[in-house]
């Protein structure tokens, strides 16, 4: 199988294995790290970062948490060619660390470096995020802008995955690691070889068996999670559009209102920079105040302590919506928390859960939902929820497909680059010498 690097966002990269993921993408691509690494195919990491003050793309090595990396620095205002061959640098770097003499296969997690992808070498993407002429099709432009944070954004965003598209069309050895069967479905009506496609069952118990499970950081938590009350809670990387956060505060008023014994608590958003908790707080009423509490984003350790203390009196309930995935309440419904999800196929982990675990989006709909849940042992229903999901997902589907799909890759691109005129080694265009030896653009 063809070595692997990574190219991931320096800005959402952890500085620590415990650190808090700050998006999905990076929580999902530590676990390809992880098997690729015992699987003896890691050659490390391209960490990416936008420069706008820099004329000319900046190359260094860098460690980081005794993975080796090398940062790329640039901005988009740069030629194609000169972060292309940047990127090649990059690649070199790494791959002059390990003996392999076959060309290494780069793996994104978005499709906003694919135009300078260096031509010769075979690659996979992961599509994380949205696909704005998805969203488009279910949500108006208008709640696209506000979703994707303003109208620019949303229209360059839009105009950044066509072009991604278009050239993951055009290449010949380009592949597509899926996450998520509402990517892969698109994908696939835009044109995409379903050849080139391998879906992934999702890593969550890769992520639950390598973290330490420490409540020690997260005392005032489990302090409002353990009163008299029952618990209603979510856990979101960012309180935005497509989180839906207000149907979970308009839902948990609406059982307050009722006399119903439940704290909510919600877990998200980067803290004091966020204007969102104060807007959200601002929909409770103050004579309920007392039991609501909005506290920013924690470790995965802390976020793991917190399912484990209260499995027996909690609800984790995610009002995305839209989601290409879905990773923390699979997470907390693994844990064996009972864990509601809408019944919407724009979220794509409600498929893994059964009926009675699927609300209708509507602050009736979850209210009458989570209601239903109280008046009957938590503890119960969460083990009863932990069994299905179990069946469906697991370590090792994870493992063998992520293989599967690598030597499946490798076989195809070394047949690529084998009928091809010239290698990613031979007979290059542009040459770069690094530590003896030479690779093409």
């Amino acid at each position: 199988m063809l070595p692997a690097i990574l190219i991931l966002n320096d800005r959402y990269y952890p500085s620590s294995t415990n650190s808090p993921a700050k998006v999905g993408a990076t929580a999902f691509a530590l676990q390809v790290i992880r098997v690729l690494e015992d699987a003896g195919l890691f050659g490390g990491v391209i960490l990416y970062d936008r420069q706008d003050h820099l004329a000319a793309p900046v190359v260094q090595l860098v460690t980081r948490d005794s993975t080796p990396c090398v940062k790329l620095s640039f901005n988009f205002g740069m030629s194609t060619v000169q972060v292309r061959y940047a990127l090649c640098a990059a690649t070199a770097l790494l791959v002059a660390k390990f003996s392999n003499s076959l060309p290494p296969m780069l793996y994104y997690q978005t499709d906003t470096l694919l135009r300078y992808h260096p031509k010769r070498l075979p690659y996979c993407v992961t599509h994380h995020g949205p696909f704005y002429g998805d969203f488009t099709r279910h949500f108006t432009e208008g709640l696209a802008a506000i979703a994707y944070g303003s109208e620019s954004k949303a229209s360059h965003l839009a105009g950044t995955q066509e072009e991604g598209l278009r050239y993951l069309k055009a290449s010949d050895r380009a592949y597509v690691l899926q996450h998520s069967n509402k990517q892969g479905d698109y994908l696939m009506e835009r044109g995409i070889d379903p050849a080139r496609i391998r879906a992934l069952n999702p890593p969550i118990h890769s992520m639950r068996i390598y973290h330490h499970h420490k409540s020690a950081n997260i005392e005032e938590l489990v302090s409002f999670s353990s009163s008299e009350r029952n618990l209603i809670f979510t856990a979101v990387a960012r309180l935005d559009y497509f989180k839906n956060i207000e149907l979970l505060v308009d839902s948990a008023v609406s059982l307050l209102d009722r006399g119903k014994l439940v704290r909510l608590l919600i877990v998200g958003g980067e803290g004091t920079p966020d204007t969102e908790p104060a807007r959200l707080i601002a929909r409770v009423p103050q004579k309920h105040s007392a039991h609501v509490k909005i506290t920013s984003k924690i470790p995965k350790d802390d976020m793991y302590a917190l399912f484990d203390c209260v499995r027996t009196h909690g609800i984790f309930v995610c009002t995305s919506r839209y989601e290409t995935l879905g990773i923390t309440p699979l997470e907390a419904a693994l844990s064996g928390v009972t864990t509601v999800m809408p019944d919407c196929d724009l979220v794509e982990a409600s498929r893994y859960f059964p009926s009675r675990f699927r609300f209708d989006p509507t602050v009736t709909g979850l209210s009458h939902l989570l209601e239903g849940f109280l008046q009957n042992g938590l503890e119960d229903s969460g083990l009863e929820l932990q069994c299905f999901i179990n069946s469906l997902i697991s370590e090792e589907r994870f493992v063998f497909d992520l293989l599967t799909a690598w030597s499946e890759f490798s076989q195809l691109a070394l047949k690529t680059l084998a009928s091809s005129n010239s290698t990613a080694y031979n007979t290059p265009t542009r040459l770069l010498k690094i530590r003896g030896r030479r690779y093409s653009m």
